[in-house]
């Protein structure tokens, strides 16, 4: 489509079609344009973990590997130690989406309705969040290094930056969002139901949530020219919300531990645990520019193009009642018939 010059981040064009003057249910297919939408956000991830520590020795494969046992004395052999901890991530991140939704304009002008909303928050790029495990176990002793780790005390472990790898929005039911007249356009407001969903990879393996419910608030303006459509909608926001237990364990991950008494050294470990319920908090601030593409079905019910929808108009779609091909100027709903539904779109675009 034709450029549409943007004032001030929106949009200003000599060829604006007015909402209040549309003819007809105007369906668009957007495209979120990557390089003019960005979202900062700050992560704030928590997950509680239970499971057992044990020592990577291996009498074949890793003779010289750490052993753990239980208590301060006594005990042979590498012994799993029950442990408690929690997972957490923090960071924040300037990502550039991309994504796509469905966008239908009422007759009426009055509203329009949002579905099939998807966006790649991370634009096919890998974000980084901050990741510190805090532990606390039973107390046990390791051989190799040798030392004593007292139980009841939580032990803050550094675990460097962890890779976001997926996070995507979609939308679970559609929304319908009121639309304001405005002299270039009009303004939007509405509020999509998404699901959030996201992995990240721990120690090499990828972890996967299950999916968040998240209501994205919109506020945005929209404008129409002859060849299409463009809209910009701001979203600012604080979330806190409940991170679904993930279902799949862990087993074995390589966890590096330092020694306490004696300081110094590293206890080469291995992790197994399952999750509890988690938590996730930040702030989310996107500004989303997107490009609309008349969809398929987009007819127009001033069938004669004379610029009213009179009774010429009507004559025409009676006349062609019933079943017809695809792209008839009559079947206004583009389901392949001409009937009631196309008749009261016609009547409801009849121009005053």
């Amino acid at each position: 489509m034709a450029s549409i010059p943007r004032v001030s981040g929106v949009f200003a064009s000599s060829s604006v079609i007015i909402l209040s003057t549309i003819a007809s249910a105007q369906n668009y297919q957007f495209s979120i344009d990557q390089e003019d939408s960005f979202i900062q956000q700050t992560l704030n991830v928590s997950i509680p973990l239970t499971g057992t520590l044990i020592g990577n020795y291996d009498a074949e494969t890793t003779p010289d590997g750490t052993s753990t046992l239980p208590g301060l004395f006594g005990g042979s052999g590498n012994n799993p130690i029950d442990f408690s901890a929690t997972l957490v991530f923090s960071g924040s991140n300037s990502l550039s989406p991309e994504g796509s939704f469905d966008f239908t304009l009422d007759p009426s002008g009055n509203s329009a309705s949002v579905e099939g909303f998807e966006l790649n928050v991370l634009g096919g790029e890998v974000a980084t969040v901050t990741a510190t495990l805090n532990l606390i176990y039973s107390t046990f002793r390791t051989v190799s290094p040798s030392g004593i780790f007292i139980g009841g005390i939580e032990l803050p472990i550094p675990l460097g930056e962890i890779e976001l790898q997926n996070w995507t929005l979609q939308q679970t039911v559609p929304s319908t969002v009121v639309l304001q007249d405005d002299p270039s356009g009009a303004s939007l407001l509405g509020v999509l139901a998404l699901e959030s969903n996201f992995s990240f990879i721990f120690s090499g393996e990828e972890i996967v949530t299950d999916p968040i419910p998240l209501l994205l608030p919109l506020d945005g303006f929209l404008v129409e020219s002859d060849s299409g459509a463009e809209l910009a909608f701001l979203s600012e926001f604080e979330f806190d919300q409940v991170i679904p237990a993930v279902e799949a364990g862990i087993d074995d991950i390589p966890l590096p531990v330092p020694t306490i008494l004696p300081p110094g050294g590293t206890a080469n470990l291995l992790m197994s645990a399952s999750s509890a319920e988690g938590s996730t908090s930040g702030t989310w601030n996107s500004s989303l520019v997107a490009t609309g593409v008349p969809s398929v079905c987009s007819a127009d019910p001033d069938i004669d193009g004379n610029d009213v929808v009179d009774g010429a108009d009507l004559a025409t779609l009676l006349s062609l009642w019933g079943a017809v091909e695809e792209a008839s100027p009559g079947d206004l709903n583009c389901d392949g018939e001409v009937n009631g539904a196309d008749l009261a779109q016609l009547l409801a675009s009849w121009t005053i």
